[in-house]
C-alpha cells in the first residue's frame, strides 16, 4: 500500500496512530474504513545468521550459546548483531547447521552428555509457545 495522509496526533495510551493508504483490493477482502496491523521494515539483513533469543547466554562482555558436538554440550563465544524480542543475529561463533541449546542449559556443564531433541528452528516462523530444548542454526532474511 502506498500511504497518502498521517493523522499528525498520537494517541499517547496505545502509540498508535492513524493513515490513509490506497492499495489494490481486486478480491474486494479490503473494506473501506478496516483497521491493519502492520510490520515496517527499518533494514533488512540477507541471509543472516539467527538463533532464539533464549539461548544466548549473556557474559559480562560477551555472549555464548551451547552447542551440541557429539552428543556434549560446549560452549561458544559468539558474537552477536540485532536483536528482535525473539531472536537474535549472531555475527561470529556458529556456522548454518551447529545445534543449539535453547532450555536446560542453565544445569549443563562443558563436556557434559546431552540428549537435545531437534525442534528445527525456523527464524522466519514466529516464536514457538512451548519451550524447546534445542534447534538448528539456520540462515535467513532479517528485518528489523
Amino acid at each position: 500500500a502506498s500511504v497518502y495522509a498521517v493523522e499528525p496526533a498520537v494517541d499517547v495510551s496505545t502509540r498508535a496512530f492513524a493513515v490513509r493508504a490506497r492499495t489494490g483490493n481486486t478480491d474486494g477482502a479490503l473494506t473501506p474504513g478496516a483497521f491493519a496491523e502492520v510490520a515496517l521494515v527499518f533494514n533488512s539483513i540477507a541471509d543472516a545468521l539467527l538463533v532464539p533469543t533464549v539461548a544466548v547466554v549473556p557474559g559480562a562482555d560477551s555472549a555464548s550459546v551451547f552447542v551440541v558436538r557429539s552428543g556434549k554440550a560446549m560452549p561458544r563465544r559468539i558474537g552477536t548483531g540485532v536483536r528482535t524480542a525473539d531472536r537474535i543475529q549472531v555475527t561470529s561463533g556458529l556456522a548454518a547447521g551447529d545445534t543449539v541449546l535453547t532450555s536446560g542449559f542453565e544445569e549443563v556443564r562443558p563436556g557434559q552428555p546431552v540428549r537435545a531433541a531437534a525442534t528445527g528452528f525456523d527464524p522466519a516462523a514466529p516464536a514457538p509457545a512451548a519451550n524447546a530444548s534445542a534447534g538448528t542454526v539456520r540462515r535467513s532474511n532479517f528485518a528489523e
